[in-house]
């Protein structure tokens, strides 16, 4: 008999479940230098937010400082 697969989509959104999760995931794409890639991985964590729910506790602009250790809060 012959198998057959079942594939679903991934969505990297899935897994950024905490704020923590975004600040990791947003800091290694600003590691990476790539504007396309910051571009997407902005998308993805607005669409996380979206899939969590509620009020998220930190606006974008709160959470970007967080990845850039040198980066001051003004």
């Amino acid at each position: 008999m012959k198998r057959t697969e079942q594939w679903s989509r991934f969505d990297v959104a899935d897994g950024l479940a905490t704020e923590a999760d975004m600040v990791a995931y947003l800091q290694a794409a600003l590691e990476d230098g790539d504007p396309a890639l910051l571009t997407a991985a902005l998308d993805d964590v607005e669409r996380a937010r979206a899939k969590l729910g509620g009020q998220p506790r930190y606006t974008l602009e709160e959470l970007l400082p967080q990845c850039d250790p040198n980066a001051t809060n003004s």
